[in-house]
C-alpha cells in the first residue's frame, strides 16, 4: 500500500472532483478537495498537500491564475501539479503560455481522465520528490 500522501484536487465540476478524488484514494492518497482557485489557494497555504491536480478552465479566478500564484511564490514553486483539463496539452500549451511565459507542468492530463495515466503521474512525481 502506497503510504498516504496528501493531494489536493482543484476541480470546479463537482462530479469530477468527486470522481478523481475517489480514484485516488483508491490508489492509497488522501485527498482534499476544493471547487475554485480562490479556496484551492487557502488549501495549499495551509495544508501543503505534496501534489494539486488543477483543473485550469474554471469560472471566476480560473486555475490557470492558481497554476500562475504557485509557480511564482518561492515556498510553493516546486510543489508538484498535474493540470487536468479538457484542452489538449498543444492548445494549452500555446494559448495559455506553458513552456514560453509560464514554466510546463509537471504532467498533464487530457479530460475525459484515463484513471490509470492519472494514478501512474502521480506515482512517477511523488517519487521523483521522494514521497
Amino acid at each position: 500500500m502506497v503510504d498516504a500522501r496528501r493531494i489536493l484536487v482543484v476541480e470546479d465540476e463537482e462530479d469530477i472532483s468527486r470522481y478523481l478524488a475517489a480514484a485516488l484514494e483508491d490508489g492509497g492518497y488522501e485527498v482534499e478537495a476544493a471547487f475554485d482557485a480562490v479556496s484551492g489557494l487557502k488549501a495549499i497555504e495551509a495544508q501543503r498537500p505534496d501534489l494539486v491536480c488543477l483543473d485550469i478552465v474554471m469560472p471566476g479566478p480560473t486555475g490557470l491564475s492558481l497554476y500562475r500564484e504557485i509557480r511564482e511564490n518561492a515556498e510553493l514553486a516546486g510543489m508538484p501539479i498535474v493540470v487536468v483539463s479538457g484542452l489538449n496539452p498543444a492548445d494549452a500549451e500555446s494559448s495559455l503560455g506553458f513552456g514560453e511565459t509560464l514554466p510546463a507542468p509537471e504532467a498533464f492530463i487530457e479530460k475525459p481522465v484515463d484513471i490509470q495515466e492519472l494514478i501512474n503521474a502521480v506515482r512517477r512525481l511523488l517519487a521523483a520528490r521522494g514521497k
